[in-house]
């Protein structure tokens, strides 16, 4: 589909994102898809174990494994009800964890926390 300005649009269109990759960063189509209140089915790489919750706002499943892939696939699209209560999760997970303004308190904290500062000076 090459780069696209369209987004949301796109993820809305999808029921599950599945992402079968070999290696992995802290994935930012990751990030998307969950704001999308997608669930997510994802290879158990990098920083992907980092993002999803198991059962909860997705699954992972091992390298070259398409038949565990098919199986969570399978599953999920039988059971509606479990697909609705995990994109709903996912949504959550990433607004409260991942929102640019989650991040850059992190980040400011994780800085304070190495200099040894306990309050802000105004």
């Amino acid at each position: 589909m090459g780069r696209r300005e369209d987004v949301p649009s796109v993820m809305n269109a999808y029921d599950i994102f599945v992402l079968p990759s070999f290696r992995e960063g802290l994935s930012n189509t990751i990030l998307e898809a969950m704001s999308s209140a997608l669930p997510v089915v994802v290879t158990n790489v990098g920083g992907s174990p980092e993002i999803v919750i198991e059962n909860k706002t997705g699954h992972l499943f091992e390298v070259s494994q398409s038949s565990q892939l098919a199986d969570l696939l399978d599953s999920l699209m039988t059971d509606r009800k479990k697909l609705q209560t995990m994109s709903e999760d996912a949504r959550k997970h990433v607004v409260e964890n991942y929102s640019l303004e989650t991040m850059v308190n992190n980040y400011q904290q994780t800085y304070r926390d190495l200099l040894g500062i306990t309050k802000m000076r105004a």
